[in-house]
């Protein structure tokens, strides 16, 4: 399978997310909102309503991000 960085970890970020992770890819995300992040690392990212799913990516903020992505 893929590895996939995704830029924004907002409504359509996270579906991208969960439905790449659901199908096996390696899925990591960068996200500005702190809290957010936070949020995320703490309790995963879970989407509810059309599709549905629980994943623990990892997340970080831009600044947290070190080098080139490979992903």
């Amino acid at each position: 399978m893929a590895a996939f960085t995704i830029v924004g970890a907002g409504a359509i970020g996270s579906i991208v997310g969960v439905s790449l992770a659901r199908a096996g890819h390696e899925v990591s995300f960068i996200e500005t909102n702190r809290d957010h992040v936070g949020a995320v690392r703490g309790r995963g990212l879970r989407l509810t309503g059309y599709t549905e799913g629980l994943i623990h990516p990892e997340i970080m903020t831009p600044e947290e991000v070190q080098g080139p992505l490979d992903k």
